[in-house]
Order: C-alpha cells, then sequence, then structure tokens
C-alpha cells in the first residue's frame, strides 16, 4: 500500500497542536476553602448557591449548620449573614480571630473585608492583588478583586477583572453578575457614568447569567429587568413568567420576591 507521507505528517502535525493547545490552556481552579469538616464545606458550598439564586434562607441555614459542624469555619464565619447585626459582628471576629490558620486565599478574603469595613478600598485593591498573584488560575480570585475595584469606582480595572475571571470560567456567575449590574439598575447598584451604558452589553451579561446557571430564578428575573429597563414589558413578563417556573422547579423560596 502506498503510503502519504505529506498527508501522515500533516496529521501528526495536528496532533501535536491539538495536545499543546489543550495542554497550554488555563483551567479553572477554586480557591481553597478550610474546615474540620468536609460536610461542613459541602453546606458552606451550597449556601453559597442559595446566596446567587438570592434564597436568604437557606443561605443561612446551611451557613448555619456548617458551623455547628465547625465553628471556627472561617469563611463560613465571613460570608453568614444574619439579620441581627451584633450576630454578624461575632462571626467576622471569629474569622478573623483564625484568619492565620487557613490558606493564604482565605486570609486575604478576611483581609480584604476588614479594609472594607474600615472604610480602606485601597487596601482592599492591595490584598486582592496579592490573591490574583498567588492563585493566577483561580476566576474567583479575580471577581474579588473586580469587586475591590468596583468599590472605588474604578471601571477599567473593575471589568477587566471580571473579564479574565470569565476567560477562566464563563460560567463564573458572580463575573456576570457584578458585570451586568454595572449596566442595569439593580436594587440601588451603582451603575456606569451615563455615556458608558451599553443596553446591549447589559442584555449579553443578563443572557450570561441564565446560561451559567439556567435553573436560577433570579437569573430569569435579572433578565426581565433589563428587558422592563428598556421598556420591553411582554418581554419582561415572559423572563419573570420563566423565573417563578424555575421556582416551582426548585421549591425556591424567591418565589414571594418575584411575584
Amino acid at each position: 500500500m502506498k503510503v502519504n507521507n505529506r498527508k501522515i505528517n500533516f496529521i501528526v502535525l495536528s496532533l501535536v497542536l491539538f495536545l499543546f493547545n489543550s495542554c497550554a490552556k488555563q483551567q479553572d481552579v477554586p480557591l481553597p476553602i478550610t474546615s474540620s469538616s468536609e460536610k461542613a464545606i459541602e453546606l458552606y458550598k451550597q449556601a453559597g448557591i442559595h446566596w446567587n439564586r438570592w434564597e436568604a434562607r437557606e443561605n443561612r441555614e446551611n451557613q448555619e449548620a456548617a458551623l455547628r459542624i465547625d465553628p471556627n469555619f472561617v469563611l463560613a464565619n465571613l460570608y453568614i449573614n444574619m439579620n441581627d447585626p451584633v450576630l454578624n459582628r461575632n462571626f467576622r471576629n471569629r474569622a478573623i480571630e483564625h484568619k492565620d490558620k487557613v490558606s493564604n486565599a482565605e486570609k486575604y478574603q478576611v483581609e480584604m473585608q476588614m479594609a472594607y469595613r474600615d472604610g480602606k478600598q485601597n487596601e482592599a485593591v492591595t490584598i486582592g492583588k496579592k490573591l490574583v498573584d498567588e492563585y493566577p488560575n483561580s476566576s474567583e480570585a479575580y471577581v474579588l478583586l473586580g469587586e475591590a475595584y468596583y468599590a472605588l469606582l474604578d471601571w477599567d480595572n473593575s471589568i477587566d477583572n471580571y473579564n479574565k475571571a470569565l476567560e477562566l470560567n464563563p460560567k463564573n456567575y458572580r463575573a456576570w453578575y457584578n458585570l451586568m449590574q454595572q449596566q442595569v439598575p439593580n436594587n440601588f447598584n451603582t451603575m456606569l457614568p451615563t455615556e458608558r451604558l451599553d443596553s446591549k452589553l447589559g442584555i449579553k451579561y443578563a443572557e450570561g447569567l441564565i446560561t451559567s446557571m439556567p435553573e436560577n430564578p433570579n437569573a430569569w428575573r435579572l433578565r426581565g429587568n433589563v428587558e422592563r429597563y428598556l421598556g420591553n414589558y411582554n418581554e419582561a413578563q415572559e423572563y419573570y413568567d420563566k423565573a417563578v417556573e424555575m421556582c416551582d422547579l426548585t421549591g425556591s423560596s424567591f418565589k414571594s420576591s418575584i411575584l
């Protein structure tokens, strides 16, 4: 059988390039979570899902359950959101007390929150940069740095970091959400200057929310809000109906808010 050397060489070269690109492509690496209990970590992660869905009760219940198992769970103490500000302060203080016993990723998150609390937004950016430097393959790190820039109303650096997060993980819900809320009114959020608002980008970011978490009722609600903001009320109603449908499907406590 006659062999076509040119064809073989082309196939080999294509395979080499494919393998090279596959190896060169960065993978999104989650930031470390430290706890004495795997069950507590599982509950904490579930709480994060509920947070993105704006399901406050479910979020709180999972955080409380995680802390019952591991009272010194740093991230759970840092991010639990109770109705009582005194309780929240006690949880934050426990996170601060134990921040040097966990990974730098968790320590930096505590220190960024401390900086926000003290009105030191520039310091939060500095800490966020350290986080990204040490965890350059984590989309979460870029989101946290983007939020620090957002607190300073440094739009360009904020947007740049959210987009870097999406390059690593196109399904990073928080990155899509933060980009969208710069374009569209959402609970008294601070938006871009008027001359930089772009309805097409607002729609793009809202679609990103749905793509990244299609079972999330709040993603559909926010997509409807974009249409309502643009005066497209019939289209908005369709998205709100879809949000209610997702609530019925998942049993979400957010249904009353959507209605």
